[in-house]
């Protein structure tokens, strides 16, 4: 086990120069998306650090001239270019497409932050595994401890009926998706953490409480999409990690859904209890506004199928967007742009499935462990998709870690054809 000062005297001694600057600037980035609820910092975090210290990174080795090269494209694996092909359509469909100059300058400039990212998150996540659960284990105590600072925020005030997540995403349904992120983290280096001492077993509660604290966090929230995405994927980590035999996995579900059923019977009875009164207003808001939106997304894409409204496009006065990903991909970019998006998704899906039934250490980059839990985050990436998050090309925003940071580091998972960066002093 490092400890930080260790772990940084390692990094400066393994990794060449710009690349250790890459992982700072890149690792601040993550970690401040839960730390500042102002939108200008993390920002400012990318523009002024991230992307340069990867662009002196790609010159350094040499990259940046063989990225550009055909050659380069023609050796990468389907995914890869597909993600290019979806870039360079979003940038062909904003040329023709976007509200005037402005709204075409803002298009261009997502579209570029959003590959950059990308493409730093390709470079980070193929870096040694052991530095990555560094990484994971700061954003997981980072993320308690905020996660745990805005439930007491909101127990303190009491005025709000639904919980504001502290963090950039400072709003119920993408913050409780962000913080979902954290709790699938834990879950993982949980199943990783291996041993019989004190220290381990210390370990093993903490992220055990990490996944509790979340859950209770995205529970105040209030929003249903993030919850269900939640419990579905921690359900399926504990499935597919856990070593016991079928029928004791089955034993366990059942009884879990027995015990989960009998207490909402008792608060369902107890009518005058604030737990009540909270399923109550879950039930009752209801999904038919949510489906009204989805007939009218599907309505207007008909009229319009093939390139679709434009990235500034707005549905109507009362409803500005379609509120599903996949739905949103259609409406904003057309069925080109849905085809060339769930193309990436579902190859990237498929791939990442295979590799965690591979036991042969070439299968992926970081492992079969590691393959599961890309599993999971993708999963949780399109669940969280699903119930919100219309556009995808988007400027540095909540987006890039509840969908595409996870697409990433499954890409970066799958065995290249080239590795991008070299790890090694200079």
């Amino acid at each position: 086990m490092y400890n930080l000062k260790d772990f940084n005297l390692e990094l400066k001694s393994t990794l060449s120069k710009p690349l250790y600057y890459f992982f700072c600037a890149y690792s601040l980035f993550i970690v401040i998306q839960y730390v500042t609820n102002y939108p200008f910092i993390p920002a400012l975090i990318f523009y002024a650090a991230v992307v340069p210290s990867i662009l002196f990174c790609g010159y350094k080795n040499g990259f940046l001239s063989r990225i550009i090269s055909l050659e380069y494209w023609k050796i990468q694996p389907i995914e890869r270019k597909l993600l290019l092909f979806l870039f360079i359509y979003v940038f062909i469909n904003s040329l023709f497409l976007s509200a005037g100059i402005k709204g075409f300058k803002k298009n261009i400039t997502n579209d570029i932050s959003l590959f950059l990212f990308i493409a730093c998150s390709l470079v980070y996540f193929s870096l040694p595994k052991k530095y990555l659960e560094v990484f994971f284990s700061v954003l997981t105590v980072t993320g308690l401890i905020f996660a745990m600072a805005s439930i007491a925020v909101f127990l303190a005030d009491g005025s709000e009926s639904r919980l504001l997540p502290i963090g950039r995403a400072h709003h119920q349904i993408l913050g409780a998706s962000v913080y979902g992120f954290i709790g699938i983290i834990s879950l993982y280096l949980f199943y990783i953490a291996n041993g019989e001492n004190i220290f381990i077993t210390a370990k093993k509660i903490f992220y055990i409480m990490t996944i509790l604290v979340i859950f209770i966090m995205i529970l105040l929230t209030g929003s249903r999409g993030p919850m269900l995405s939640y419990i579905i994927c921690i359900a399926t980590g504990i499935f597919i990690y856990a070593r016991s035999p079928l029928k004791t996995k089955l034993y366990y579900i059942f009884l879990s859904i027995a015990v989960l059923g009998s207490i909402a019977y008792f608060i369902t009875i107890s009518e005058h209890s604030y737990i009540h009164s909270y399923f109550k207003s879950l039930i009752d808001r209801g999904s038919a506004q949510r489906l009204d939106l989805w007939k009218l997304t599907l309505s207007e894409i008909k009229l319009q199928p093939f390139f679709g409204y434009g990235l500034n496009a707005r549905l109507n006065h009362i409803y500005y967007a379609p509120h599903n990903i996949f739905l949103g991909s259609a409406y904003y970019l057309g069925l080109t742009g849905m085809v060339l998006f769930l193309s990436l998704t579902i190859i990237t899906f498929i791939k990442s499935c295979r590799i965690t039934r591979c036991k042969h250490e070439l299968s992926s980059v970081h492992g079969v462990k590691y393959s599961k839990f890309i599993l999971l985050l993708l999963m949780h990436a399109y669940l969280s998709g699903f119930f919100d998050n219309s556009q995808l090309i988007k400027g540095v925003s909540p987006l890039w870690i509840i969908f595409w940071l996870p697409v990433a580091m499954a890409i970066s998972n799958l065995k290249p054809s080239l590795a991008p960066v070299q790890v090694g002093a200079t």
